[in-house]
């Protein structure tokens, strides 16, 4: 571009407006001269002083920025620190970020309390408001509908108790108790992430502990152990009377049975034995002429498993006055007397320990006569899954040991519990019992990661087979009734007196406490790796030792279940659906259902009269199984789904007297299992009686869902079965479509889906989203003539199927095993999930 010529007048010295503005955003490049040396060095401090006032400013402006107004002191607090009455008390922040809140106080209205104010003024903060909040404390905790466990205050601060806001005090518990439901914690998800990690402990104390006990001659002792055995076998207990556990050197978890009655109920005379509750069974230590034992079930079976004692010992002292001759699984001898005890125990701690009150005065502890002696016969239970047997390890510091068979129990323990030997653990050694005395964990406290011992203090591994043949002396934890002897504020003192850098050591005054820890190495059949018994009175300390640190999570009753779903595991009572207290439970939902519908607008709520909504019970009930009952009576089955039962040949002619009876409407559902119905055919055929009911066609079994597509399954979704083989065919054939056929098996699918459905057969008991799986689950029942139809299919099609090919399968397939539709309470689109048998 030519430059503009100078006009006559202007000085040619002077630029234009144009020519100024240009030049000064054009860049200037000059060239350095080689004459001109750049310098060798820096001063560092010189450019910074050039540049301080810039960089004070920038601070500054991050600061303000940082603690501006719109953002509060406590806002500034991670979420785990974050307390409600944080913004309004100066005491309840760090220090760190009191000067910030105290501005914005004084900004306020507000007038912040210093902690010596609080003392002064507040009244409850008196030795006699003291005594007035123990007093009510401990009279809230005597309720006999709500119940309290002795980690009750620890519960409270941090999850939602089991308590409607809505009545007064707190209204009814759950199973007599105040438990823990759910956290606090907002995040399901990251609390779903957390319990893959952490050590998840849950307080099961308010089991209900039932005692037996027998009593015979000195010159039979043995018989006090078989008429043991003879009253659990006639009770029902599925498993847990044989020698084999007569020992105490294993827990036996099995299933209470529900017996006939009549004439004949000292025999099995039903094909399938209705299971009502899970069961543990304990024999203790066997004493001369004397023998005992404990049942441990959930407080919602109590009734049923006191009733079938109860007709068990009927039963017992019946044979004993009359001599009756009658054949059973155990030899009697009836000539010579036992006296047989039943005993339930306390499953509540007594008010005082409840609300903490374990000491009636300063320095002095309880005394025995002080508490009803009835409260100290129960224990504490923590179940704890611990995948690097850390917790226990660290919480418990073992006592030398005063008999041969504890000195055997600590050293099993200490095996178990290191790492080194979990590759040796066998099955045999599932719910192994090790009982042994340890140090009063308050010593200890907080407890430090245990260090690595020596090789020499373990038995080397070729005396493991002799540890295992070792008796478990367990009668000094069951005798045991002692509260602690020394109050928490005597021990700090005591440690307050200890030299810098040395440890706290127990004395010979301080507690020796007997334990018995139950071992379950990585099993299928349990949810938690370890089980914990603690006196009574002992339950907190316990349990804060074994709370202390960051990777530990405490489970509420929801986050248990959830645990129970994503295992694949039945949850007493709510999957149970033989059982009474099953029956209790789901009339009581079905009225909650129904009033929150009810409450909500006509146009804000589902309409259950239209036809894509028609659903006979939508907010569940018992009705619901009732149905199915009689649409599974009422379905045409081939008679050649008997030949697939493997049952006994002197039971098929029972069986098929049973199909050709006309359906009877059954009062109480049958609950049963395939394994259940092998393991008990065996003494069913002694006396054969004609069932009164079709036992195949009015009995449920326990199925667990997985989607196989889309769909969260709701509580109370019935399950149809496909109307056809072909239909399970289609469907079957629709999930398996590759990439290229995607489209056309996405028409078909909704076509399944948008269609017609057969009566159902059964009812969700549990159903959620499971994140460790990424697809819906639940748990359900369904006839066992339908499991016995899907079974049918199922072998049908993979006949079709042929061998499987490796290179033309997907690399993640989905679920299509035993194929069942399920529809939700609230309607719409039915959903497609493949079914799998559980065990009870």
């Amino acid at each position: 571009m030519a430059k503009r010529p100078v006009e006559d007048g202007e000085d040619e010295g002077a630029t234009s407006k144009r020519s100024r503005n240009n030049s000064s955003l054009r860049p200037v490049s000059r060239a350095i001269a080689p004459s001109v040396s750049l310098p060798d060095q820096i001063d560092v401090d010189a450019a910074i002083q050039l540049r301080k006032t810039e960089i004070l400013s920038l601070h500054r402006a991050i600061n303000q920025g940082r603690k501006s107004t719109n953002t509060r002191a406590w806002q500034l607090l991670p979420r785990s620190l974050r307390r409600r009455a944080a913004s309004h008390n100066l005491l309840r922040i760090p220090s760190r970020l009191r000067e910030k809140a105290r501005a914005e106080l004084r900004a306020s209205n507000t007038t912040a309390k210093s902690r010596s104010e609080m003392r002064r003024k507040a009244p409850e903060r008196t030795l006699l408001g003291f005594v007035r909040r123990r007093n009510a404390l401990t009279h809230r905790a005597a309720r006999p509908d709500r119940r309290w466990l002795e980690t009750h205050l620890w519960h409270a601060k941090r999850f939602r108790m089991s308590q409607d806001k809505k009545a007064q005090d707190g209204g009814a518990g759950t199973f007599g108790f105040s438990l823990a439901e759910s956290p606090h914690q907002k995040s399901f998800r990251a609390s779903d992430n957390q319990c893959l990690g952490k050590t998840k402990i849950h307080d099961a104390s308010y089991t209900t502990i039932f005692h037996l006990s027998s009593t015979s001659s000195l010159k039979h002792p043995e018989l006090a152990t078989k008429r043991l055995q003879l009253l659990l076998h006639l009770a029902g207990a599925a498993h847990g009377w044989e020698d084999q556990w007569t020992l105490g050197t294993h827990i036996c978890l099995t299933t209470l049975l529900q017996r006939p009655t009549g004439e004949r109920a000292s025999r099995a005379q039903c094909l399938y034995l209705a299971p009502l509750a899970p069961i543990r069974i304990l024999w203790a230590n066997r004493c001369k002429q004397q023998h005992s034992c404990y049942i441990f079930v959930h407080p919602a079976g109590e009734h049923e498993v006191q009733t079938l004692l109860s007709q068990a010992l009927t039963a017992v002292n019946n044979e004993t006055n009359h001599s009756s001759k009658h054949v059973t699984c155990l030899h009697q001898r009836w000539d010579v007397p036992v006296n047989i005890h039943i005993k339930k125990l306390s499953n509540a701690p007594a008010p005082t320990i409840a609300a903490g009150t374990t000491h009636t005065r300063r320095g002095k502890a309880h005394s025995i006569n002080t508490v009803d002696s009835s409260s100290l016969e129960g224990f504490n239970i923590f179940e704890v899954q611990d995948t690097a047997r850390s917790s226990l390890g660290n919480v418990l510091e073992p006592a030398e040991p005063s008999t041969r068979a504890e000195g055997a129990s600590l050293r099993y323990y200490r095996h178990i519990i290191h790492e080194r030997f979990s590759s040796y653990l066998e099955p045999v050694d599932t719910y192994r019992v090790m009982c042994f005395s340890v140090q009063d964990p308050r010593i200890s406290f907080p407890p430090r990661a245990a260090a690595k011992e020596s090789s020499e203090k373990y038995v080397p591994i070729k005396k493991l087979d002799e540890l295992k043949r070792e008796d478990v002396d367990t009668a000094k934890f069951f005798s045991y009734k002692k509260l602690p002897s020394f109050s928490k504020g005597e021990l700090d003192r005591r440690r307050s007196k200890t030299p810098p850098g040395e440890k706290f050591l127990p004395t010979k005054a301080d507690d020796r406490v007997p334990v018995i820890v139950i071992v379950n190495p990585h099993s299928a059949s349990s949810l938690w790796d370890y089980t914990l018994l603690v006196p009574r009175g002992w339950g907190l300390p316990f349990w804060q030792s074994l709370m202390f640190g960051e990777r530990r999570l405490a489970i509420g009753q929801q986050q248990l279940r959830q645990l129970h779903l994503s295992k694949g595991m039945l949850s007493f009572p709510h999957d149970w659906v033989s059982s009474r207290a099953y029956a209790k439970l789901e009339q009581r939902a079905a009225q909650e259902r129904y009033h929150a519908w009810a409450l909500r607008p006509p146009a804000k709520r589902v309409n259950y009269d239209r036809p894509d909504t028609y659903n006979a019970h939508p907010f569940g009930g018992m009705e619901v199984w009732y149905e199915a009952m009689n649409n599974a009576a009422n379905a045409k089955l081939d008679s050649k789904l008997i030949l697939m039962t493997p049952v006994l040949s002197t039971s098929w002619p029972r069986l098929l007297r049973a199909l050709q009876k006309e359906p009877v409407c059954a009062t109480r559902i049958r609950f049963v299992t395939l394994w259940q119905r092998r393991a008990f055919e065996a003494g069913v055929a002694i006396d054969p009686l004609p069932p009164v009911l079709s036992t195949l066609q009015q009995s449920f079994v326990p199925i667990q869902l997985v989607a196989s597509s889309r769909g969260v399954f709701e509580i109370g979704a019935t399950l149809h079965l496909p109307a056809s083989l072909d239909d399970s065919r289609s469907w079957r054939l629709a999930l398996k479509a590759t990439k290229r056929e995607k489209l056309q098996a996405r028409s078909i699918i909704d076509t399944l889906e948008c269609g017609p459905v057969t009566p159902h057969i059964g009812a969700v008991t549990t159903g959620n989203y499971s994140l460790t799986a990424g697809r819906g689950k639940a748990i359900g029942s369904i006839s066992l003539s339908t499991w016995l139809e899907l079974e049918k299919r199922e072998e049908m099609l993979i006949a079709e199927a042929g061998p499987r090919q490796w290179g033309k399968c997907k690399q993640y397939e989905r679920p299509l095993s035993h194929l069942l539709l399920v529809r939700n309470p609230h309607g719409g689109r039915v959903r497609i999930a493949s079914a799998s048998l559980l065990n009870t």
